[in-house]
């Protein structure tokens, strides 16, 4: 059975700092299309709407990937975890 290649960008928390913290999540992503183009089949994020946030991560992140040009049957996205620890589990099933 052939292993998953792929590379999953965790989520960042907006609210204490969000310009930062959106400038780290959008780093992330462009190191995950990075990857892609190195042969990496897919992009995981998994992050649902924190409170407070207007967006969940995993919503950014698609966002931001399709503005790199990453087609969608690469991207594996979710709005189903609130910790990085829920987003490695999950993560790691996928």
């Amino acid at each position: 059975m052939r292993g998953f290649d792929g590379v999953q960008v965790l989520g960042k928390e907006l609210r204490r700092d969000p310009s930062r913290a959106l400038t780290e999540l959008r780093a992330r992503t462009a190191a995950a299309a990075v990857a892609l183009r190195l042969g990496a089949e897919a992009v995981v994020s998994l992050e649902a709407p924190l409170r407070g946030q207007p967006m969940a991560g995993s919503q950014i992140v698609r966002m931001d990937l399709e503005k790199l040009g990453v087609p969608p049957h690469q991207m594996i996205l979710d709005t189903q975890t609130r910790s990085t620890r829920e987003e490695a589990v999950l993560g790691a099933r996928i």
